[in-house]
């Protein structure tokens, strides 16, 4: 039975769970893949509950997110998510099914097209509304800048995307 509850009475949950690794889900009309985030934040823009993620534009994903401007995400709430997630962080949706090879299966959402992970966890509905893509001639702090070591396919930027979260819940 999935529980609704108030974003921000899980503020804390989603800010730990993306930093231990939650699932990016996102649905265009050819395809579905999942991505393996863990920057991000929730918060409150333009009076609206906000949650933030940033994707690498050389991402599979990130021409996805592009073109549906939705997606869901699983957020751990006990440690880890389900051990079977870990493909979404280390292979490509440009050479495998990483839903199908994972063997989870889809929630269908109630708020947006993207589906969910049917796994336990904290679930978002997001609709894109602001993204940005950064400008590494800005990036100044040395801590950040090695996350983008030239002469690598890991320089390339990240886009922020906010997004309103139009349904928070507990999916056990």
């Amino acid at each position: 039975m999935d529980k609704e509850v108030a974003l921000f009475d899980y503020a804390n949950e989603i800010v730990r769970g993306i930093l231990s690794g939650a699932v990016l889900t996102v649905k265009t009309e050819k395809k579905t893949n999942a991505l393996l985030i863990a920057w991000g934040t929730v918060g409150n823009q333009w009076h609206i509950p906000m949650v933030t993620v940033y994707i690498k534009k050389c991402r599979y994903s990130h021409d996805m997110l592009d073109e549906a401007r939705n997606f869901t995400l699983n957020i751990p709430l006990k440690g880890h998510l389900d051990p079977r997630t870990n493909i979404f962080g280390s292979k490509s949706g440009r050479e495998m099914d990483k839903i199908k090879e994972s063997a989870i299966s889809l929630l269908e959402s109630k708020c947006v097209p993207s589906p969910a992970l049917d796994i336990p966890s904290l679930i978002l509905e997001c609709k894109v509304i602001y993204r940005q893509e950064q400008d590494l001639e800005l990036v100044e702090d040395p801590r950040a800048k090695r996350s983008y070591p030239l002469g690598t396919d890991q320089h390339c930027p990240h886009t922020m995307y906010q997004a309103e979260v139009l349904r928070a819940y507990i999916h056990e």
